[in-house]
C-alpha cells in the first residue's frame, strides 16, 4: 500500500543521513489515513516526536482519522490530548473525525461529549459536525427528536441537504424508527431536496429492517425511473 511506500521513503532518507521533514511525515500519515492504518500512523507520529519534529494540526487530524474505520475512539482521544499538550488548536475537521470514531459501536452519548467540547476549545460546529453525530445514531437509545434536531442543524449550514437527509433517514432506520425514516424520505419532494442513489439505498435498507418487501420493490422501481 501507499503507506508502506511512504514509510520506506522515510527509512531510506534516514539511512542516507537525511532528516525527513514535517511535510514528509505528514504525507506518510495521510497515506495511512487513506488506507485506515491506525497503528502505523501512531508509530510514525511517535517517531517524529522522538526525532524532535513537532507535529501540526494536519498531522493530528490525519492520525485521528485513521482511528475512524476501526472505531478506535480511546486512541483518538489520546491523540487529541497530545495535540492539546503541543498547544495545537483542533480544527472543526479534527473534532468531526473524533466524533466519527464513536460511529462503529453506536456510542452517541460519547460522540455528544465530543460535541460539547467544541465551545470549550473555541471551535464552531459545521454541517459535517451534525452529519457526523447523525452517523453515531445507530442504536435504539437515541430518540427521534434528537435525530430531527440534528437534521435541522445540519440543513441550516452550508452543505448539500441531500447528504444531511441521507444521514437522518439512515439514523432513524437504524434506531428503529422505520416509519419516520420513510416519511422523511417522502418529505424530500415537498422540501425540494434532491434524492440520489444513496437516498434510495438507505430507504430500502429501512424496508429490509422492517421486512416491508413490497415497499422495497416500489422504491427500487422508483430509483430506476428517476
Amino acid at each position: 500500500g501507499e503507506w508502506k511506500l511512504a514509510s520506506k521513503f522515510l527509512n531510506d532518507s534516514k539511512n542516507s543521513g537525511i532528516q525527513p521533514s514535517l511535510f514528509a511525515y505528514n504525507m506518510a500519515i495521510l497515506a495511512c489515513e487513506k488506507e485506515g492504518q491506525a497503528k502505523p500512523a501512531t508509530l510514525l507520529l511517535d517517531r517524529m516526536i522522538t526525532e524532535g519534529i513537532k507535529p501540526n494540526q494536519q498531522t493530528y487530524t490525519a492520525a485521528i482519522s485513521t482511528c475512524v474505520r476501526h472505531g478506535l475512539a480511546d486512541q483518538a482521544h489520546i491523540l487529541l490530548q497530545q495535540m492539546k499538550d503541543f498547544e495545537l488548536q483542533p480544527s472543526v475537521e479534527t473534532l468531526n473525525k473524533l466524533i466519527l470514531t464513536h460511529k462503529l459501536h453506536g456510542e452517541y452519548a460519547k460522540a455528544k461529549n465530543v460535541f460539547d467540547q467544541f465551545s470549550t476549545v473555541g471551535v464552531q460546529p459545521d454541517a459535517g459536525t451534525y452529519v457526523s453525530l447523525l452517523a453515531c445514531c445507530n442504536n435504539q437509545s437515541v430518540d427521534i427528536q434528537t435525530i430531527n434536531n440534528l437534521l435541522h442543524e445540519a440543513t441550516t449550514k452550508e452543505l448539500s441537504n441531500t447528504f444531511a437527509y441521507n444521514a437522518a433517514i439512515n439514523a432513524m432506520s437504524t434506531c428503529g424508527y422505520t416509519k419516520q425514516s420513510l416519511n422523511l424520505f417522502e418529505s424530500m419532494t415537498e422540501n425540494k431536496v434532491n434524492r440520489d442513489v444513496t437516498t434510495f439505498q438507505v430507504a430500502m435498507k429501512a424496508c429490509m429492517r422492517s421486512g416491508d418487501w413490497e415497499k422495497l420493490l416500489q422504491l427500487f422501481n422508483r430509483m430506476r425511473a428517476e
